[in-house]
């Protein structure tokens, strides 16, 4: 993925189907040892 000059990113369609990521879906990214984790609400 790539950022872009807003700190945007485009989750890919198969990635958001996966995670069931809807529009209007909170993410939180959080960093652990390296691996990033997220949490849905």
């Amino acid at each position: 993925m790539r950022v872009t000059t807003k700190g945007q990113v485009t989750i890919p369609k198969n990635v958001r189907e996966a995670l069931g990521i809807i529009p209007e879906t909170e993410i939180d990214f959080r960093e652990d040892n390296g691996k990033l984790l997220k949490k849905l609400s």
